[in-house]
């Protein structure tokens, strides 16, 4: 058993797992992919006026890092904010991206929600209220 606290006597002991583990497992704020098919359709998107990551970012004025986490769905769009996001499209349309290639990267929010949800309730292993809402 592993004791968590700070003084001796009033530690909270807790299982060898402890808390985190239910994050390690997928639990609340364990690291997702709830963005990689928005990612990926962002990335076609790029790629289809054939700009880099650094060249995309700078045209985006973000750092290179959240356009690539973007791409691989370690950040996911659904994140940004509603005004960042009709900046993003504009911005997007302006560097030569087709329509219908802009309109997806919505369509491919809704999969990446509706995936998302699934397999948030399909991780937690018991039922709470943060990974079972909606049900």
């Amino acid at each position: 058993m592993q004791a968590v606290g700070a003084s001796e006597e009033g530690r909270r002991v807790t299982g060898r797992r402890g808390p985190r583990a239910h994050r390690r497992r997928g639990g609340h704020g364990a690291e997702s992919r709830d963005g990689i098919i928005a990612g990926y359709v962002l990335k076609l998107a790029r790629e289809s006026v054939g700009l880099t990551q650094p060249a995309m970012a700078a045209a985006l004025d973000v750092d290179a890092g959240t356009v690539q986490s973007w791409e691989t769905g370690r950040r996911s769009l659904a994140a940004t904010s509603v005004r960042d996001f009709v900046r993003l499209r504009l911005r997007l349309l302006h560097l030569g991206v087709a329509g219908n290639v802009i309109d997806a990267i919505d369509d491919a929010l809704s999969a990446d929600y509706i995936l998302g949800t699934r397999s948030r309730r399909a991780s937690c292993p018991a039922p709470c209220p943060r990974c079972w809402r909606g049900r």
